[in-house]
């Protein structure tokens, strides 16, 4: 492979706001058949890019989820309904990384927007678990990813919440509608990791096999679980 161009927005790294302010291209997501990408740039928001000439990227448009939101974090994102919605997925450790701080509120939450006019996306709704509204200290209870599946469902890796299935009908009110929490377990390389708390559940992504209805959870301290939807 060999590189044919590279992007930045060019930002001071440093310049960005909440517990870690900070501004750079966490994760990108190819989309529209390879035409579009979009770049997760924490606190500067989720960067929509035309490609379709992958030469030269032009800015669609930038999603920021702050404000609201006091952290920022965009870590990563995906796309529903045939495009129609984008999912943002802040990673937001405040109470974990700077305790203390309750103006910069508890671990997050993902975000929904309206993209049918992808140059102006609109905010519709967002979803947080009781114990990511909270400043607990006891795991981590930020979102990690989100990936969409079954129509208006979505399946989220939660860290120390899990893996939650969030129904997305009303996207102005999302709710969640299952969820499962594997037992605390030991990281057996890195005990003391950052991020990776020891004797918690620590669920970094999820998967969903439409073939046989499968949600697949890799768990930073216990393994990969193996789940069915029941109910």
């Amino acid at each position: 492979p060999q590189a044919i161009t590279n992007w930045s927005l060019n930002l001071d790294p440093t310049g960005g706001v909440g517990c870690l302010p900070y501004q750079f291209a966490h994760s990108a997501r190819f989309q529209d058949r390879g035409t579009s990408l979009y770049v997760s740039y924490w606190d500067a928001g989720t960067v929509h890019l035309d490609i379709t000439t992958p030469t030269s990227p032009v800015v669609v448009s930038t999603t920021r989820i702050v404000p609201p939101d006091e952290d920022g974090d965009n870590h990563s994102m995906t796309l529903a309904k045939g495009g129609r919605w984008l999912v943002i997925n802040p990673e937001d450790f405040s109470p974990g990384d700077c305790p203390g701080q309750s103006e910069l509120g508890g671990w997050g939450e993902a975000y929904v927007y309206d993209n049918r006019d992808p140059q102006h996306p609109v905010f519709l709704g967002s979803f947080s678990t009781p114990n990511s509204r909270s400043t607990r200290s006891d795991g981590s209870f930020t979102d990690h990813n989100t990936e969409v599946t079954r129509g208006n469902q979505f399946f989220s890796s939660w860290y120390s919440d899990g893996i939650r299935v969030v129904d997305a009908s009303n996207p102005r009110s999302p709710r969640e509608v299952a969820f499962f929490v594997p037992p605390a377990a030991q990281n057996p390389v890195k005990p003391s990791q950052r991020g990776v708390l020891s004797n918690t559940p620590q669920v970094w992504g999820v998967g969903y096999d439409h073939n046989t209805g499968l949600v697949y959870a890799s768990d930073m301290n216990s393994g990969l679980w193996i789940l069915r939807r029941t109910g």
